[in-house]
């Protein structure tokens, strides 16, 4: 099983229920813009349910690649797939920062 598979059990029409029911749509679109694979945000989004919350995950980029391979088994040099799947992540993380650097310059 790769990191980008949908966890065990779950069919790819109760991810998307998941993520539409029971993660914030800004942080469920971000996703979906970046390319992550579905089975990647669904096993992400059971951590992290908000654009704030993944903005937090980590401090900087290389971070965030490290955290993805020791959380959620996701090395970036296993493959071309891969690869591109963490690109994806990476992308998503930073666009979560810059949306809630402004949210808090909007309160």
């Amino acid at each position: 099983m790769s990191a980008t598979d949908l966890p065990g059990g779950v069919t790819e029409e109760a991810a998307v229920q998941y993520l539409s029911s029971k993660v914030d749509a800004n942080l469920a679109h971000l996703f979906q813009e970046s390319g992550v694979p579905i089975g990647l945000q669904c096993k992400i989004c059971q951590q992290f349910k908000t654009v704030r919350a993944f903005a937090s995950y980590e401090d900087d980029r290389s971070k965030v690649r490290e955290a993805m391979k020791t959380d959620f088994s996701l090395d970036g040099a296993a493959n071309l797939a891969a690869c591109s799947a963490l690109a994806a992540v990476v992308s998503t993380w930073e666009a979560c920062q810059r949306f809630a650097e402004k949210e808090a310059e909007l309160k």
